[in-house]
């Protein structure tokens, strides 16, 4: 049985800029703007080593404004003004007509060593990024300022939301409390200051229609979430699961609800309410399958109310190092549901933040900054931050069992997963995408340009007309797959098993990967390749290239002009390759891949084998003289008049000449 639901979908990869030359940074965030478009803000600081600090001038915050789209809607801003002293810890909310509010941290101190945070500032920017004054500190009250004199390391800004006429601001305390202050946009105290004690705040969201969500350790040192209203009056949400020792994650919604996740080992719980607090779904269960080490995640809400899960995952690199990637997965429907998860970052070994936002139409925006630090020869320390955003749309797909799944397509483009069992997908017309998962899977794509890729078990992959790619088992549990390519330029990889790979009508490519198998081309002019074991080659009609790879394998170029193909760089796990058929005649090449080799540096002894061809005629093997290994086996290469080997991709030599 098959249910829809939606994945991410790469629509593009932005570069934004390297921004400053020889900096890095603590904080970047992308923000959605309510008329459309983004405003990614953050702070840089500059490299320097422990016996010199920078000066204070070279803390900076900066910002780029976005369209909708994604792009680059203006030059890169600097947010705070020259006399900033050590600005830190940027922070954005958006006002009327498109414009918008930075605020940061500034400090004091006698040398770079010694500052500590002092004061709070921000700056009013139009739509288009140009300021609209001059920047202005913000009035501390008093359970602030007591905050600062104890410890000012511990006392942060959050700005909340505007209402038309007032800014919030969350104070974060170095008693782990917290307090909420009203001020203008000048930086004004309004109104009375209302603190929260008892409980240290953990994560927060302001709300779509006044009010925010919090996050709390209780003095019992269980975790709650708090609802305060328009006037920051707090009641507790009855959580379907305590969250335990877990943090929470929190979103608001853009119907004035909120939605509330943790993290338990591999898997995120997620539940949604209405502004009321009162609970709107069952708990839904988000469990990407990655293996790997789940360290945090995030949620985003899109304009068009799904909820996307940001995963972040950390596992060993094969040097024994650290290295993240990030999968997003979304939650849809009426009765929500998790899609699969979605591979979003290629593996990062160095230092890097992210945030994401959704933006206008659905998309979401997914930033990272690459940072990283090191020291040249001289000992001197230089840094970077590289910036590069990716933007993605959300895909329907059809969502199988693990049981045995039937699915007949239509002519649209389908998206399938079937998981494990024995599974029927037919995609029919359009270009389909149909994923068997684990089990004896039976795929076809029909017409289109289809993708067909099986998992493990013994499956049968059907092509049909198109340019279709196929892809077979993953892991050594698989054990055998048969693919037919049908008309079309195909590729197809066997993944593990022994495998039988037919091309068919086409210009195809056939990668037999894992596993002793048989690739047949067909007609066309075809690109064959076996890797490990002994397998068995046939190009058919057509100028076929054909690579043996690893293992003694059998190979037959069928009619027309084949090259038959040794790599040469490993020559040890190359047992010697049988080329039935070759025909100097028709063309036929061997191809050695090691560059800077001679033609002298190879020999041809003739030596019968019997039963290997015509009675009498004995094979050709060609031999590299400087490690005797032989190459190729020519089946009676002794009727040729010529064997012609092409070499360094520059010149065909005969050697028999």
């Amino acid at each position: 049985m098959f249910t829809q639901r939606l994945q991410l979908s790469l629509t593009a990869d932005i570069t934004l800029s390297s921004v400053v030359d020889n900096a890095t940074t603590y904080v970047a965030e992308i923000s959605a703007r309510p008329e459309g478009g983004a405003v990614v803000y953050f702070d840089t600081y500059p490299a320097f080593d422990y016996f010199t600090p920078p000066p204070e001038s070279d803390y900076r915050i900066y910002f780029y404004v976005l369209d909708e789209n994604g792009i680059l809607e203006s030059v890169l801003f600097r947010a705070d003004p020259e006399s900033a002293d050590w600005p830190t810890s940027p922070d954005l909310a958006f006002l009327e007509n498109g414009s918008f509010l930075i605020s940061w941290t500034e400090s004091e101190g006698d040398d770079s060593w010694d500052r500590v945070p002092s004061s709070f500032h921000g700056r009013i920017f139009d739509a288009d990024g140009a300021a609209a004054g001059d920047s202005f500190t913000f009035a501390l009250p008093a359970v602030v300022q007591a905050s600062l004199a104890e410890n000012p390391f511990a006392t942060r800004m959050s700005l909340l939301n505007w209402d038309g006429e007032n800014l919030a601001v969350l104070w974060r305390l170095e008693s782990g409390a917290f307090a909420i202050q009203a001020y203008d946009l000048n930086g004004a105290e309004i109104g009375d200051t209302v603190e929260f004690e008892g409980s240290e705040i953990l994560s927060y969201a302001p709300l779509a229609q006044g009010g925010m969500i919090v996050a709390v350790r209780a003095p019992d040192d269980t975790r709650q979430v708090l609802l305060l209203d328009a006037q920051w009056q707090a009641s507790v949400i009855d959580l379907a699961v305590n969250p335990g020792s877990f943090v929470p994650e929190l979103v608001a919604l853009q119907d004035g609800g909120f939605a509330v996740s943790w993290a338990d080992e591999d898997v995120i719980y997620l539940q949604l309410y209405g502004a009321d607090g009162t609970a709107r779904s069952d708990l839904i269960e988000v469990d990407p399958g990655v293996e790997a080490e789940l360290r945090n995640h995030d949620l985003v809400e899109l304009e068009t109310g799904e909820i996307v899960v940001i995963s972040e995952y950390y596992y060993e690199d094969e040097n024994w190092g650290i290295d993240r990637t990030y999968w997003g997965s979304v939650v849809s429907g009426d009765e929500p549901e998790a899609g699969v998860a979605v591979q979003i970052t290629e593996p990062y070994s160095s230092g890097f933040t992210s945030d994401a936002d959704g933006l206008d139409g659905g998309s979401l925006a997914f930033l990272l900054v690459e940072r990283e630090s090191y020291e040249d020869h001289y000992g001197s320390n230089y840094q970077y931050a590289a910036f590069y955003m990716s933007l993605f749309e959300t895909q329907a797909y059809y969502h199988g069992t693990d049981e045995a799944d039937s699915f007949t397509g239509t002519e649209d483009d389908e998206f399938v997963y079937a998981f494990a069992g024995a599974d029927w997908l037919d995609g029919g017309l359009g270009n389909d995408t149909l994923l068997g998962g684990d089990g004896a899977d039976t795929l076809i794509g029909e017409g289109g340009d289809d993708v067909l890729s099986a998992g493990d078990g013994a499956d049968i992959l059907i092509g049909g007309d198109g340019n279709d790619t196929f892809g077979g088992g993953d892991s050594e549990a698989d054990l055998h797959d048969v693919v037919y390519g049908g008309g079309g330029d195909d590729s197809a990889d066997g993944g593990y098993g022994n495998d039988l790979l037919r091309g068919d009508d086409g210009n195809d490519t056939l990668n037999g990967s894992y596993g002793a198998d048989t690739v047949i081309g067909g007609s066309g002019n075809d690109l064959l390749t076996a890797q490990a074991w002994g397998d068995v080659l046939f190009g058919g009609d057509g100028d076929d290239f054909v690579n043996g790879g690893f293992g003694r394998d059998r190979l037959n170029g069928g009619a027309g002009a084949d090259t038959f193909f040794v790599d040469g760089r490993d020559l040890d796990g190359h047992a010697g390759d049988w080329v039935q058929d070759y025909s100097a005649a028709d063309g036929d090449l061997l191809q050695f891949g090691l560059q800077g080799t001679l033609p002298s540096q190879f020999q041809v002894n003739f030596v019968e084998t019997p039963g290997a061809g015509v009675a009498g005629v004995e094979e050709a093997f060609v031999i590299y003289r400087p490690t005797g290994h032989i190459l190729w086996a020519l089946v009676d290469g002794a009727a040729q008049e010529e064997i012609n080997i092409y070499l360094n991709g520059e010149q065909v030599y005969d050697l028999l000449a």
